[in-house]
């Protein structure tokens, strides 16, 4: 539920994005975009979406996007530690289609 409110705006196959990354179904979860699979199963810490939906990704803009007038204005729309820690929960566990 929360990859699907929070990434199907931009992530879906029948949008663009300049990762290429589909997160519509968990076939194109498993196989990435042009950075390579976003999740380790079993490895959140290692897993990119991890690092995406964190604080300072190493590359690239925080997930998901907002608007630098909204970041500046604080009104920034990140996912909550709790919807974070879910998700890592999850791919620590296998990241399985479930």
């Amino acid at each position: 539920p929360i990859i699907k409110a929070k990434c199907l705006p931009c992530h879906a196959e029948a949008n663009f994005t300049p990762s290429e990354l589909s997160l519509d179904s968990y076939d194109g979860l498993v196989k990435g975009g042009k950075h390579g699979a976003p999740l380790k199963p079993g490895k959140a810490k290692e897993s990119l979406l991890i690092e995406k939906i964190g604080d300072k990704p190493k590359y690239g803009d925080r997930m998901p996007l907002n608007s630098k007038k909204k970041i500046a204005e604080g009104r920034a729309a990140w996912l909550s530690l709790d919807e974070i820690k879910t998700i890592a929960t999850w791919i620590d566990q296998g990241g399985k289609n479930n």
